[in-house]
């Protein structure tokens, strides 16, 4: 598995990536939604939780969405990024971002984090993890 690291502070986000051209899709998405005014406040979280980890946000903004699997939901506006942490210390593995505007969780969302999860430890647990920086 290829991760790219998106932002380090105290915290290091990474996300997998998922296209030929070294793109992740958190990336993706940004992209896709640069005309979004809130796409702003949604990066600033992002910065944020790599400022602070899960800490510093409050549990609207913030919350376990899957326990078994320690999956996480960061929702800024109606801008939704699902994570887990990673086996390194202060790691996030952020992915499957999205648009919402209800106050569910996307189940199908959900799943697909837990499956990149499973990967993402299997390719730990043989050492062929690929830390790439742009």
């Amino acid at each position: 598995m290829r991760i790219k690291e998106l932002a380090s502070n105290d915290w290091k986000i990474c996300s997998p990536i998922v296209s030929d051209d070294d793109f992740t899709d958190i990336e993706i998405y940004i992209n896709a939604n640069q005309a979004d005014k809130s796409l702003t406040n949604a990066m600033a979280a992002i910065d944020r939780l790599s400022k602070f980890g899960s800490r510093g946000f409050t549990d609207s903004s913030v919350h376990e969405v899957n326990k078994e699997h320690g999956i996480y939901q960061l929702r800024k506006g109606n801008h939704r990024f699902l994570y887990f942490h990673g086996e390194e210390r202060k790691l996030i593995v952020m992915a499957c971002p999205h648009r919402k505007s209800g106050n569910k969780v996307d189940p199908k969302q959900v799943k697909l984090v837990v499956q990149i999860k499973l990967a993402y430890n299997q390719s730990n647990d043989d050492g062929s993890i690929i830390y790439c920086k742009d």
